[in-house]
């Protein structure tokens, strides 16, 4: 059987430099499906007024669906600790 894609492959890794709240994207971009995982240094996830809601520890993956990745901001769980974390997903078309 054939595996259908509806949209095109998005790829990225972002460092965190500081401990503040940072995002992969600052204009929409809207993804029908991703995969994320945070390599090194937990990471907590959110929205700009709560990125802290939400926790992966180093070595985790998770997936979301139909969503804008710029709406997604995160940021080092433990001061200093500087995390990486990358994304491979599929743009929504259109």
């Amino acid at each position: 059987m054939p595996i259908a894609f509806y949209g095109k492959p998005y790829t990225n890794v972002n460092t965190a430099t500081d401990d503040t709240g940072r995002r992969f994207e600052t204009s929409e971009k809207k993804l029908i499906h991703a995969i994320i995982e945070v390599e090194t240094h937990g990471q907590t996830f959110g929205t700009a007024d709560a990125y802290t809601y939400l926790y992966y520890g180093a070595d985790s993956k998770f997936e979301l669906y139909n969503f804008d990745l710029s709406s997604l901001y995160f940021a080092n769980k433990t001061a200093g600790q500087n995390g990486v974390v990358s994304i491979l997903g599929i743009l929504a078309e259109g």
